[in-house]
């Protein structure tokens, strides 16, 4: 079983089943279950990385009405449960294959992430990255302090799931860094890497993980409120 960082490295953005990502890529906060562990999922070099998406949710929440764009969700449901189940967030993202790139991979800005449910549109790679494409949901809570995590990684063509996981992270971010603490993960180790570099626009939010000259950018489309 591969950890955190190699899930992401292999992914092009959120990856195996150890350790979470060296800066914290994708780890769930929620209840309370396994801890992080090292690997990130969108780094360098890694085995093979799947995707969570979560199903996306109705927009009357948002503190900025109807098209779901505010920093923050009113009303936000407890997605969270007991492990090894951690969150009931409903993975509601397509399945997206490996893209490799060529040339630099776009320098992570940082920003203001918006509270809301992502899913994963892109799985891309930049150097001598493991092709692997994704199917994950994720939910972000409580002014951007919590981030629950349900998806697939998959092969190359993503057509065929290589890890399913579901993780509760806590999160903290840092300028373009997003650290994480797991709370709850349902494979050990944890799939989620400690930390991510991120980029945050109003309906996007890009996760990647840098490994020497190797790159893996995972690109999640925001969908709306819970």
């Amino acid at each position: 079983m591969t950890n955190g960082a190699s899930f992401w490295l292999d992914a092009g953005m959120v990856g195996a089943v150890a350790p979470i990502l060296v800066a914290g890529w994708l780890t769930l906060a929620s209840a309370g279950c396994a801890g992080a562990d090292s690997q990130s999922a969108d780094g360098a070099t890694a085995d093979s990385a799947k995707t969570i998406d979560g199903a996306p949710a109705d927009n009357a929440g948002s503190t900025d009405g109807a098209d779901g764009a505010g920093s923050t969700c009113s009303n936000e449901p407890d997605f969270t449960r007991a492990a090894p189940v951690c969150n009931a967030v409903v993975n509601s993202a397509l399945a997206v294959p490996f893209t490799a790139r060529t040339g630099s991979p776009p320098a992570p800005t940082g920003g203001t992430i918006a509270d809301g449910v992502y899913a994963s549109t892109a799985a891309e790679g930049y150097g001598a990255i493991t092709p692997a494409g994704r199917r994950i949901t994720l939910v972000v809570l409580a002014g951007a302090t919590k981030m629950l995590w349900t998806g697939e990684v998959r092969d190359a063509a993503g057509t065929t799931v290589s890890l399913s996981f579901a993780a509760n992270t806590s999160i903290s971010t840092s300028g373009n860094q997003l650290s994480f603490a797991v709370d709850c993960a349902s494979t050990s180790p944890s799939p989620i890497p400690p930390a991510l570099t991120y980029t945050a626009t109003p309906g996007q939010l890009l996760l990647s993980l840098t490994s020497g000259a190797d790159t893996a950018v995972t690109t999640y489309t925001r969908t709306g409120c819970p």
